[in-house]
Formats: structure tokens, sequence, C-alpha cells
């Protein structure tokens, strides 16, 4: 796909967002889980630093 204007930039994003959103919701919510998890991993090798 080519996005050559703003305007088909605008209908993709929105196709983007409110046509798969259930799949951008699952992906969001499992990135936010792993990110997470690595600041947790990073506090805790922290903590054993002091």
């Amino acid at each position: 796909m080519e996005i050559g204007d703003g305007g088909t930039a605008s209908v993709e994003f929105y196709n983007m967002c409110y046509n798969n959103g259930k799949d951008v919701r699952e992906a969001l919510l499992k990135y936010c889980e792993l990110d997470t998890l690595a600041e947790v991993m990073i506090v805790e090798k922290l903590k054993g630093l002091i």
C-alpha cells in the first residue's frame, strides 16, 4: 500500500484504529505487559546493588 497524501493517511489511520481495534488493543496490552516486566526486572537488579 502506498500513501501519497494526507487525506489517505488520515483514512488509513482511522481504519487501523477502528477496524482492527481489538487486534490493536491486544497488541498494546502485550507490549505494556512486557515493558512493565522489564521495568520490574531492572528495579530488582538495582535493589540487589544497594
